[in-house]
């Protein structure tokens, strides 16, 4: 993608593909489109730690979670 230099005074601002506001990940773009896979990818990484962790549980207890 290609994008024109955007200056500030005498500033360069530098462009991104993504921007973190408020914890949302907003994807660069002509309609606003939200980026999900971060928080989807903690998630996961949450939960296989917890499933790493979770040795001697009752596998009631661990599908519960």
């Amino acid at each position: 993608m290609c994008f024109n230099h955007v200056y500030l005074g005498d500033t360069h601002i530098l462009w991104s593909q993504t921007i973190k506001y408020l914890g949302v990940h907003i994807a660069s773009g002509k309609n606003l489109c939200f980026d999900v896979n971060p928080m989807k990818r903690s998630y996961y990484a949450v939960c296989n730690s917890i499933f790493a962790n979770a040795n001697g549980l009752d596998e009631i207890a661990l599908l519960s979670l």
